[in-house]
């Protein structure tokens, strides 16, 4: 068998023994990371960890902070979820997805780790690609590695880092709720639960009902606290010190930033390669966490911020796909995501969506998400991705609550492919055309657009 052919032979298994493992479902906790880990050695203590959760943004400000890394020279990893369309897109280095040669190294480390340990019950997908990624940064010689929390913080399987430099908060909001608990505080308590002694905390100006149990936290670890805020507001946290941002949006090829320092440095005019408004602030949190980096000794100057926010890719938020007429893909699941990305068409391209092509899991807040998209008289097509976690709501449920909330006309169609098919059937070439509710729904459009390698 070749090298190729025995390469190939091996992702079926990865594919396999993932599929086998999203059987036992999602159960948080650190015991069984805790003893792969030691089992491979540790892999997570050979280098730099950022560590970013949050309810909405964080994958966004981990791509930034990674691509201000690489930019600087430092050889960089970043292990986010979900994938829009490999599985590689979870392992990046250097700005690149995992080799599939590498991956099948990095599945056949963790597998005799998993047979190594020999626990009574096997570890969760989740938990075993993020063994995965830890191993695979080692393997490669990575320094500084950005971990995206998967869901929470305190018991999430990324939270087995004991040292990380910098831990991230980013925009907090109501999602998750049947396992975070139902009220901002709540949330805030297990997001913050990735703050650790010694840590830099970096955070996104937190809501009212949050800000206590984050600057708490910050207390009883005696991590050093650093606020996120808007130019105009107030300060939210308690013996912070505090980043001041201030934002212009500019068009499909990004926005522009202004940060002040906590010591008075400013950085003007940095140039965000991300479209919408709502990707300023992720930017300003991602600035922060390398300005204290850089205040940690790690060798990343103006420039290498500059060049990374330019260059970041984050595929699959604010996505144009297409033009004549404009389509444009999000992953926006939540009612405070779906705001921002309304606002978004509104700053951007002058208006809302004409046709809104929506998927949504049925344990999301619907009506939330469909509230901030739907507008008067706009057209819905119902869909659902095949590729869910988790039940999708059935299409024929979206279509009637859309009509219910003003939609103009609402059908449904399966699948996504086809979905998007039948809205640009019904769109004129100057219309705009939105794919948005999930991430999953995202990553089987983009497969089917080419816009994701």
């Amino acid at each position: 068998m070749s090298a190729e052919d025995a390469t190939l032979t091996q992702l079926e298994a990865l594919r396999s023994y993932l599929a086998h493992l999203a059987r036992f479902g999602m159960r948080l906790g650190l015991e069984r990371m805790e003893a792969i880990l030691a089992s491979l050695g540790h892999p997570e203590r050979r280098y730099g960890v950022v560590h970013v959760a949050g309810t909405n943004g964080k994958g966004a400000t981990a791509a930034m902070t990674a691509s201000i890394a690489r930019a600087a020279g430092l050889r960089t990893g970043l292990y986010v979820s979900p994938h829009l369309v490999r599985f590689n897109e979870r392992i990046v280095m250097d700005g690149r997805p995992i080799s599939d040669a590498a991956l099948v190294e990095a599945y056949e480390a963790a597998r005799r780790a998993v047979e190594a340990v020999g626990a009574d019950e096997p570890p969760t997908q989740f938990e075993f690609a993020t063994a995965m990624a830890l191993w695979a940064f080692a393997r490669a010689g990575v320094e500084l590695a950005v971990l995206e929390v998967g869901l929470g913080g305190r018991l999430d399987a990324t939270n087995v880092v004991r040292a990380p430099e910098v831990c991230v908060i980013t925009a907090l909001g109501l999602d998750h709720t049947q396992v975070l608990g139902p009220t901002l505080a709540a949330i805030a308590a297990e997001k913050a639960g990735i703050l650790k002694p010694g840590a830099d905390a970096v955070v996104a100006s937190p809501p009212p009902e949050a800000a206590p149990v984050v600057a708490a936290r910050a207390r009883e670890t005696a991590a050093p606290l650093w606020e996120v805020a808007p130019v105009r507001a107030p300060p939210a946290l308690s013996g912070a010190g505090t980043y001041r941002w201030e934002g212009r949006v500019v068009g499909l090829s990004g926005g522009r930033l202004d940060v002040v320092t906590p010591q008075g440095v400013r950085l003007e005019g940095l140039t965000v390669g991300l479209a919408g408004s709502f990707q300023l602030p992720n930017a300003a949190v991602a600035v922060a966490c390398v300005d204290r980096l850089r205040a940690r000794g790690w060798r990343i100057d103006a420039t290498a911020i500059e060049t990374g926010l330019r260059q970041v890719r984050w595929p699959g938020r604010f996505h144009v796909v297409g033009t004549r007429p404009t389509v444009v893909v999000d992953g926006a699941h939540n009612p405070a995501a779906a705001r921002a990305l309304a606002r978004g068409f509104v700053e951007v391209l002058g208006g809302p969506p004409r046709l809104l092509v929506i998927g949504l899991l049925a344990e999301k807040d619907v009506r939330g998400v469909l509230e901030a998209l739907v507008t008067p008289g706009c057209t819905v097509v119902a869909t659902r991705a095949r590729s869910s976690r988790t039940e999708p709501m059935p299409p024929d449920r979206l279509a009637q609550l859309a009509m219910e909330l003003g939609a103009g006309r609402a059908e449904c169609v399966e699948p996504p492919g086809r979905a998007l098919a039948r809205a640009l059937e019904l769109a004129g070439p100057d219309d705009l055309v939105a794919v948005c509710g999930s991430l999953y729904l995202a990553g089987e459009i983009l497969a089917e657009t080419g816009g994701v390698t």
